[in-house]
């Protein structure tokens, strides 16, 4: 972002911009989650030749395993 337009921007402007992308951070984080269950439960991960969706996760996003298990933790609620 342009440090310019931040700079000219008041702090209840930044703040509303700071709810407005938090918001939009859970929806996407929510419709990811969804889509983590789906895969989980279809147990697609095995065409890949994972041993789990975690393994599978942690392999293909570059995330810690204990990260992956979260996410397929959370998911599966």
């Amino acid at each position: 972002m342009d440090r310019a337009v931040l700079g000219g921007m008041s702090g209840d402007d930044v703040a509303e911009v700071i709810g407005q992308i938090h918001a939009l951070e859970v929806a996407t984080r929510a419709a990811m989650l969804e889509f983590v269950a789906a895969f989980d439960r279809s147990e697609a991960w095995r065409d890949d030749g994972a041993t789990s969706a975690t393994a599978w996760l942690a392999y293909r996003l570059g995330l810690s395993h204990r990260t992956a298990a979260e996410w397929v933790r959370l998911a599966g609620r």
